[in-house]
C-alpha cells in the first residue's frame, strides 16, 4: 500500500506536496497524541457512529473499543496509518533514484505501464521493499502506546484487563 501511494503523491503535480505533507504527518505526530484523535473517532459518542447514525446506517453505537476484535481492528489500522507516511517517502527515494531513462527505453521498445512497473519500477524498489517490511515487523513489536491509550489503560477492551489462561506467574 505504500508503495501505491508513493507512486501516485511521485507526479510532479501542483499541490502534490499538500498530499505528501498530509499523508506524512500521523509519521511526526507523537503516538498518544494519535491513539487519542483515533480514540475520538471511534469511541462511542465519537465521528464515526455519529456519522454512522446521521446517514441511519446504525440505531445503536458500536462499540469499537469495547469489542475484543474491533479494539485490535482499530490497533491495526492506527499502525498502518501512523506508518504509512514513512514508507511512502521511503519507497519515494527508491522511486527518485529509477532513472527515467529506463523507463523511456522500456517505452520506446514497447512496454506498456504494468510491463514498465514490472521489468523497471519493480526492480528498483526491491531494496527498499526489504527494509520496508524488516521495519514493519520491528513496529508490530511496539505497539504498546497505541493499544494502551486506546484501551484506557488496561490492555483490555472496554477498559477490561484481559486474562489469559496460561499465563506463569513469576517465581523468585
Amino acid at each position: 500500500m505504500p508503495l501505491l501511494l508513493a507512486l501516485l503523491v511521485h507526479n510532479k503535480i501542483p499541490g502534490i506536496g499538500f498530499f505528501r505533507t498530509t499523508f506524512y504527518f500521523p509519521v511526526i505526530a507523537s503516538a498518544v497524541v494519535v491513539a487519542i484523535v483515533w480514540e475520538f473517532l471511534f469511541s462511542g459518542s465519537g465521528t464515526i457512529n455519529e456519522g454512522l447514525r446521521f446517514f441511519g446506517l446504525i440505531d445503536r453505537p458500536i462499540e469499537f473499543l469495547s469489542d475484543r476484535w474491533l479494539l485490535i481492528g482499530c490497533a491495526i489500522g492506527l499502525t498502518v496509518w501512523k506508518g504509512l507516511g514513512y514508507y511512502m517517502v521511503v519507497y519515494l527515494a527508491a522511486l527518485g533514484n529509477v532513472g527515467r531513462d529506463l523507463h523511456e527505453a522500456a517505452s520506446l521498445d514497447g512496454a506498456g505501464r504494468w510491463r514498465r512497473f514490472w521489468s523497471v519500477t519493480f526492480p528498483g524498489v526491491r531494496g527498499p521493499m526489504l527494509l520496508v517490511a524488516v521495519l514493519i515487523c520491528v513496529a508490530a513489536m511496539r505497539v504498546f502506546t497505541e493499544l494502551y491509550i486506546l484501551s484506557a489503560g488496561s490492555g483490555g477492551p472496554g477498559g477490561r484487563a484481559m486474562k489469559y489462561r496460561n499465563a506463569y506467574p513469576v517465581q523468585w
